[in-house]
């Protein structure tokens, strides 16, 4: 647990300092690991970097898995809107 909470913490530093292609490894690192909390969390930063990074489609598959899984209503509702905002930007 305290290993995907430190990756995901890293890749929260990585996308402060600007590294997004390395903040991009380690969240799908800990998308892999499947820990519980913080995959979720990662995902959804998985999608707010593809947002970012015009790639529409990889934010909006990644948003709707979050809010699939339901393990947290609060960042499934954000991550409902995220999915909204790559869908109106695919067209």
């Amino acid at each position: 647990r305290w290993a995907d909470r430190s990756r995901y913490y890293l890749g929260r530093t990585l996308t402060q300092l600007g590294d997004r292609e390395g903040a991009w490894r380690i969240y799908e690192e800990v998308v892999a690991r499947g820990a519980p909390t913080f995959s979720s969390e990662a995902r959804y930063q998985l999608g707010l970097l593809a947002l970012e990074g015009g790639r529409f489609a990889d934010a909006e598959a990644a948003f709707a898995a979050v809010a699939k899984g339901g393990e947290s209503a609060g960042l499934a509702a954000k991550a409902t809107l995220g999915r909204a905002d790559a869908l109106i930007r695919l067209d």
